[in-house]
């Protein structure tokens, strides 16, 4: 069986399959029309267990549910895929990624007292 390997696609899966998210969830209406099409960030739980944090676009959303659009390799516009989450699976931005370490900066030669 070949497995896609791509580093750039969402989900490691053999090719040819797709992973379901375990977290979707449709509300229970549904806007017929898209309403954006907003950078967001968004919590995607695997049926297998796996969490993942990922890149998407908001395209329609209710108050408490938006409908999320990413591509799985971002080369493939057939890899795109659109799920309902919860509200509180997307975000806008988020300041709690933990950075790289800082390293000091480097100073200018030093003063010598008079």
């Amino acid at each position: 069986m070949e497995h896609s390997t791509n580093p750039r696609a969402g989900a490691w899966a053999p090719r040819g399959t797709r992973r379901e998210v375990a977290n979707r969830e449709a509300p229970e209406r549904i806007p017929v029309r898209p309403q954006g099409d907003i950078p967001v960030i968004v919590r995607v739980v695997w049926l297998d267990g796996t969490e993942e944090w990922r890149p998407a676009r908001a395209v329609r959303w209710t108050a408490e549910h938006v409908m999320v659009a990413w591509r799985d390799d971002q080369d493939d516009p057939r890899s795109e895929r659109h799920e309902w989450l919860r509200a509180g699976d997307v975000a806008r931005s988020v300041s709690w990624f933990v950075g790289p370490p800082q390293t000091p900066r480097a100073t200018g030669p030093k003063a010598m007292p008079a």
